[in-house]
């Protein structure tokens, strides 16, 4: 989604997914996880459908990511 929907870049995308991660397993999944996700044509990602699928979470939740993924409307 942060790549998709969010436009992040590779790298913001990797600083966003691995804040201050102590578990070194557990980074480099994220990390490849990222790599793996930027190594595909975007349009093989999946959308907002499968990841609440994947995590169960509600529609406002939803919502939620969509709001702070969207860019800020520029008239105010």
């Amino acid at each position: 989604m942060l790549r998709k929907y969010g436009d992040l870049s590779h790298t913001e995308c990797q600083i966003v997914m691995s804040p201050h991660i102590q578990d070194g397993r557990e980074l480099k999944d994220r990390q490849r996880y990222v790599d793996d996700t930027y190594r595909h044509p975007i349009e093989t990602i999946s959308g907002w459908k499968r990841l609440k699928e994947v995590f169960g979470f509600e529609d406002d939740v939803i919502a939620a990511f969509k709001s702070w993924l969207s860019s800020p409307d520029p008239e105010g």
